[in-house]
């Protein structure tokens, strides 16, 4: 006789104490309530990228002296710190910026130090006129939290700076969870000296003179205090002074009995400290205060602080006339973003629900599974506080696809039950056999889905960073709706299910129609039973065409979001001032005009650099317009491009964290000399653009900045008894803009600059200056020095300590990424000698390097599926049975992306993993069945058979109710709606095609690959 293999009866123990699984359900939910209210919210979970900047200041000097003595000093020092990606260098006049980028996950702090005690140990080798070079670290790729506003048409920019610098930074500065807080802008006040070159020379004064005069008598005393027999006294002495009148009246030199004071040889009065910047927001001039959060800090409360902070305490001190607002708002898309997923999870759970009640055809006997809904998604809160995660969209969007799985476990054991008592069985007794046969299944599968998502919970890179907190929570998700479904549901189910009752016309239709497709789909079994080589045909098709589908459809890094703004970058010719700058870019503000979606605006003209426009526009949220922002940006990109005097292009946000700026970041390096390269780089540039893939490229390295080279006549310089010191010295007071001191007024300090007065500022009269010579007379430059003109680049730039040049561009829309970076690639190797390499920076390299790592989790998943079902079935077959069910899927998956509803991006293949173990779930359920009926004595064939026919119907709603349960992802609009469409779509194609493939495939196989158990049962038998 053959022998039934016993089922676990651990189950059985809270179905025989019911007031304890009501406790611990009860425990589970309020705990996971309680947790809820601490997790912190963010946009995304929290990425430790981060770099150290290293900025030196070397006043007056050419981008190439800068390179040569400072850059290449500090990039060789800190280019072997550990754990570094990548060091950045830019050289231009007066400034030196080196960047070392740390890899993701990398200690910054102890990067930090590394590097700050590198670079003082070469500190000895820069020239003694350089700063001391400043280190900081930030966050990479990071981007403000806000962009607040203060403008004014009567007050003018410099008074605005004081009053942010006085009043508004100290607040802001102060709340928690600021990070960054600073003012962008023109600049507080300076004291302008604007010398006349003609007046100082008719009153033989060198700029030496007024440069010592200003530093030796503006000057900070300490004199200390003093100590009499009884009494200690604090000496004050007046040495400074405060107001342009006082420097009017400062004496620069004796000439007999007469003063020459510095009123007589310039023009004194406070002005802004850089004059190359403006700013204004909505058409009026302004000053912006940016502030970035902490990588650990809410965002949203972070948020709130500020804009309390702002209405309450900073608006009621305005100076008249000046207005403050929002001019950029990054957490509108937070805050939207979540909304969103909110509002995707209550419908997703109503949907879910319904199918549950539609397939049991019963509200109470719905109960059970309904009630497995709360306890899961409320419980793994727990799991998340613990584990330090935060509520952002990657970890809703889990619980969003949590909910159409965490309802499987509980209706298989409701279905099973209700079952047996069908056959005649009571309640309790059907529930604890039931519940028995199915939860070696339901641990099974729990594990299964656990092994998925392992690789991509422990992955690198910014991949691993992005979703190991939505594996961890999916994971922890179904771990409790297991825990539900084995120790509570059959509680429940015993108590709500009842036999012998008269079945509702709903129920009878729906038994009908499960009957009617149960007989189609017995036909269809038997005949790929019997004719099983069709069966296979149809699989290895499937598998085949997985290949062709995934190699054919487009890939990017990720969707482009409307976040309902978008960015407008520019640059003028290297000549141009910000004059020229304003001139041209008032062109936006037309634009602006005709955009009526357009909420708020701002433009800055010479920021971030000195040739530079950047604005941003943002645009009334998305339940207020008709057209998405790709639509709107589409629709002003052609007038922005064709702005006279200005190169504009228009960009949206990156879709991901760390990737600022255009999404086409090449960079071409090279240890030969820059004109090489940028021969190299504007051929790529050129053919390029003939390929119709790009609307916009252009490289960093450009010769278009204007120098003027000074010659001096050394002998007869000498002659005259001029050094070289004398001539630099007076060439840096004339035209560095670099401050000489500082002054004090009501407690801060200001820069005292100066300067030649602007109409001597043309370059064709800049040898009109007069210097001392040796004999006490002045002498004009134009004695002995010529001016000749040439054009260098505007910056000279270092990758890895290689010559670069960065090629940015966007994207013709319809391009992807994927093919766009492709067609570089193969474009560098025709163009490129051997000596020259292309790497990446921003998205671009984003892309490169997590393009893979998905395949790579993907193999190592299947990999652990496979031994995680050997160790549960105790055999190398079955697991091979169940994973053979996965290309069908992933076939259903591919077909619609190729179709060009979908791009392969970092949600569609976490889209697939995440198919891979809903499908291999599902696949457990039959191979399950099989092998009980084999235990019956039933052949392979026959098993294969009825398992495939009795676990139709928990197959057919487990499956609607995760297919429906995606419906709301398909469905979504507004922020975040394209991540959400790309994996929703993934998963409804993949479980419905899938599904189809599983039902005729897994049996199939099962009787091609299952062990004989039947004779293996009978020889048990018979010892």
């Amino acid at each position: 006789m053959p022998r039934k293999s016993p089922h676990p009866k651990f189950t059985d123990f809270f179905i025989e104490n019911p007031v304890l699984a009501v406790v611990l359900a009860l425990s589970l939910f309020l705990l996971g309530a309680y947790c809820a209210y601490d997790i912190p919210v963010r946009l995304y979970p929290k990425i430790d990228s981060k770099q150290i900047i290293v900025t030196t200041e070397y006043p007056g000097a050419s981008s190439e002296v800068v390179q040569g003595y400072v850059t290449r000093t500090i990039s060789k020092a800190v280019g072997n710190v550990e754990h570094l990606a990548y060091v950045q260098s830019k050289s231009v006049q007066g400034k030196s910026t080196v960047t070392a980028v740390l890899k993701l996950g990398a200690d910054a702090d102890t990067a930090l130090t590394e590097i700050m005690s590198k670079v003082d140990k070469v500190k000895y080798l820069l020239p003694p006129e350089v700063f001391d070079p400043q280190i900081s670290k930030k966050t990479t790729g990071s981007f403000p939290l806000f962009y607040l506003g203060f403008s004014s048409k009567s007050v003018p920019t410099e008074a605005i700076t004081d009053f942010l610098q006085r009043d508004v930074l100290p607040r802001i500065s102060a709340l928690p969870g600021t990070a960054d807080v600073t003012v962008q802008g023109p600049g507080s006040y300076a004291m302008r000296v604007e010398l006349d070159p003609d007046r100082m020379a008719s009153l033989g004064v060198s700029p030496q003179e007024v440069a010592k005069a200003l530093k030796d008598n503006d000057c900070i005393a300490s004199p200390g205090r003093t100590k009499g027999t009884y009494v200690l006294s604090n000496i004050s002495l007046e040495t400074g002074l405060s107001r342009p009148d006082e420097f009017r009246r400062l004496v620069v030199k004796k000439e007999g009995e007469g003063l020459i004071r510095l009123g007589d040889l310039a023009e004194v009065k406070l002005g802004p400290q850089n004059e190359d910047v403006l700013m204004a927001m909505n058409g009026k001039p302004g000053v912006f205060l940016t502030v970035t959060n902490a990588p650990e800090a809410n965002p949203l409360s972070v948020a709130k602080e500020v804009e309390d902070t702002l209405n309450n305490e900073i608006k009621p001190l305005l100076p008249p006339g000046v207005t403050a607002s929002k001019a950029y708002d990054a957490t509108m898309f937070i805050r939207a973003s979540i909304k969103e997923v909110v509002e995707t999870l209550i419908k997703t759970i109503v949907i879910v629900l319904l199918v549950v009640i539609l397939f049991l055809a019963s509200i109470r006997s719905s109960l059970a599974p309904i009630a497995a809904v709360p306890l899961s998604i409320v419980g793994v809160f727990t799991l998340m506080l613990v584990m330090g995660f935060s509520l952002n969209i990657l970890t809703m969007l889990a619980i969003v696809l949590a909910i159409g799985l965490v309802v499987d476990d509980a209706i298989l054991i409701t279905e099973n039950a209700t079952r047996h008592i069908e056959n005649g069985k009571p309640p309790l007794e059907a529930t604890i056999i039931g519940t028995r046969e199915v939860s070696l299944a339901i641990i099974g599968m729990t594990v299964t889905l656990a092994a998925v998502f392992s690789p991509l919970a422990f992955m690198g890179g910014l991949t691993g960073s992005l979703f190991s907190e939505f594996a961890m929570t999916l994971v922890g998700a179904v771990a409790a709706s297991a825990v539900v479904a084995l120790f509570i549901t059959p509680v429940l189910a015993s108590k709500v299910l009842k036999g012998g009752e008269k079945k509702s016309a709903v129920a009878r239709g729906l038994d009908k129609a499960v009957g009617g497709l149960q007989k189609v789909y017995g036909k269809v079994l038997r005949d790929f039973l019997t004719y099983r080589a069709g069966a296979v045909v149809i699989g290895a098709v499937l598998l085949g065409c997985c290949y062709f589908l995934y190699s054919g459809t487009p890939q990017e890094l990720s969707p482009s979001e409307d976040q309902s703004l978008f960015v407008v970058q520019g640059k003028g010719p290297s000549y141009a001032n910000v004059e020229y700058l304003d001139l041209f870019s008032t062109r936006l503000d037309k634009i602006a005009k005709n955009i009526p979606e357009l909420s708020r605006y701002f433009v800055c003209n010479g920021y971030p650099s000195r040739e530079a426009v950047f604005g941003i526009y943002s645009l009334v949220p998305w339940d207020q317009r008709t057209r998405s922002q790709k639509e709107i940006m589409q629709s002003v990109a052609p007038a922005i491009r064709d702005i006279a005097g200005l190169q504009c292009y228009t960009f949206g946000m990156p879709p991901l964290p760390g990737g600022y700026g255009l999404p086409i970041q090449v960079v071409l390096t090279t240890s030969k000399e820059f004109p090489l390269l940028f021969h190299y780089q504007e051929e790529m540039v050129q053919k390029a653009m003939n390929s119709g893939l790009f609307t916009y490229l252009k490289g960093s390295l450009q010769y278009d900045t204007p120098v003027t080279d000074i010659k001096i006549d050394r002998l007869k310089a000498a002659e005259l008894g001029v050094t070289m010191a004398d001539i630099g010295q007076a060439f840096g007071v004339f035209y560095n803009n670099d401050y000489v001191n500082r002054f004090i007024n009501k407690g801060m300090a200001y820069q005292v600059i100066p300067r030649v007065k602007k109409p001597h500022q043309e370059v064709d009269r800049i040898l009109d200056g007069q210097v001392k010579t040796a004999f006490g007379a002045m002498t004009p430059l134009s004695n002995f020095a010529k001016a000749s003109r040439r054009t260098v680049p505007s910056a000279l730039t270092q990758f890895d300590q290689l010559n670069s040049a960065t090629i940015s561009g966007s994207l013709t829309p319809g391009v992807t990424l994927g093919q766009a970076l492709d067609y570089l690639q193969k474009l560098s190797k025709q163009v490129l000698p051997k000596n020259f390499r292309m790497d990446y920076t921003g998205q671009s390299r984003q892309y490169i390097q997590q393009g893979d790592r998905l395949l790579l989790a993907f193999a190592v998943a299947i990999v652990v599926i496979y031994l995680a079902l050997c160790a549960q079935f105790n055999s190398f077959r079955e697991p091979l049975i169940i994973l053979l069910s996965v290309p069908g899927a992933l076939c259903g998956a591919l077909i619609p992306m190729y179709l060009g509803l979908a791009t392969i991006n970092i949600y569609t293949q976490v889209g697939l993993l995440t198919l891979t173990g809903l499908i291999a779930k599902h696949s457990i359920l039959l191979v399950t069945m099989a092998n009980e009926a084999q235990m019956e004595g039933k052949s392979k064939i026959e098993a294969a058979f009825k398992g495939g026919m009795i676990r139709l119907r928990p197959f057919l709603m487990t499956t609607a109710a995760m297919a429906a349960g995606v419906v709301p992802l398909l469905l979504a609009d507004g922020a975040g709606a394209h991540s959400r469409f790309d994996i929703g779509l993934v998963l409804f194609s993949g479980m419905i095609f899938g599904s189809m493939a599983i039902l005729i495939v897994v049996p199939v196989v099962y009787s091609f690959l299952a062990k004989d158990l039947s004779r293996e049962n009978d020889q048990a038998s018979s010892l």
